[in-house]
């Protein structure tokens, strides 16, 4: 019997991939059209596919964990994950982290359209001082945006939820007549309802690069350059650009995600 057992045992690891690298655990942040978290615990998204499109290029064993804005660089610095997907790149990060830029974008204003007909200006917004604006809590951005941001939390027009999913609810819900926003966050959303918001371009030069964020203390240097290769090699035969037409539509993503790699 103890031998027919160990010859399973045996059969079993012999089936088992044999890994290149991890296994690495992967913290992933709901967000729409990048990671959507199903009824019974399945996701899907462009960073779901985008994973296992790695994985299989690499030949790393790469582990999800659901995460949160404000809990996942946490969870990086405490060593509680490994990588850290669809991430800002901030020279605070850096300290941590190599990045592997798969996407540029820079934020706006969102506002249903009749309050947005009411304001010419970024000025003119904040003349209205009893409108508030919202953002997913622990985002971050270009420093003048976080300067900006700041202001508002000083003067108590500032109101923050948990992901970018919850974000739009409260949108929705009239709990502020703005929210800070990247333009692939109305992919996913129908005509009508892009034709009754509009997205003001008020940070012009407030651009932002995110990605993949490769803990350098618990990714050794070979490993992540393995899986550099394997996202690069990604980015040029067009994968990338594939998946985030899927996910995205190509009026989004092709002036979202990179053509080419991004030097660190």
């Amino acid at each position: 019997m103890k031998l027919a057992a160990g010859a399973l045992l045996l059969a079993l690891a012999a089936q088992a991939p044999a890994w290149a690298c991890g296994p690495y655990r992967v913290g992933q942040v709901p967000y729409p059209g990048l990671y959507e978290p199903g009824p019974e615990g399945a996701a899907s998204g462009l960073e779901v596919d985008w994973l296992q499109a790695v994985a299989q290029r690499s030949g790393c064993q790469l582990e999800s964990v659901r995460s949160s804005v404000q809990g996942l660089w946490k969870s990086m610095a405490d060593g509680d994950i490994d990588i850290a997907t669809a991430s800002t790149r901030t020279a605070e990060r850096e300290a941590l982290a190599d990045f592997m830029v798969l996407a540029r974008a820079r934020p706006g204003l969102l506002m249903h359209a009749t309050d947005g007909a009411a304001v010419a200006s970024l000025e003119a917004f904040m003349a209205r001082t009893e409108w508030r604006v919202g953002l997913v809590r622990g985002a971050r951005y270009a420093p003048d945006v976080m300067v900006w941001l700041e202001a508002l939390r000083k003067a108590g027009r500032l109101s923050e939820s948990a992901d970018t999913l919850a974000l739009f609810r409260a949108f929705e819900a009239g709990r502020m007549q703005a929210v800070l926003a990247y333009p692939m966050e109305m992919a996913a959303k129908g005509a009508a309802w892009r034709q009754a918001h509009v997205l003001r371009d008020w940070f012009p030069q407030s651009g932002a690069e995110g990605g993949w964020a490769l803990s350098r203390r618990r990714v050794s240097e070979s490993d992540r350059l393995r899986l550099r290769q394997a996202m690069t090699a990604l980015i040029q035969d067009g994968t990338l650009q594939r998946l985030a037409d899927k996910h995205l539509g190509a009026e989004w993503s092709r002036s979202y995600v990179v053509s080419a790699p991004v030097s660190p």
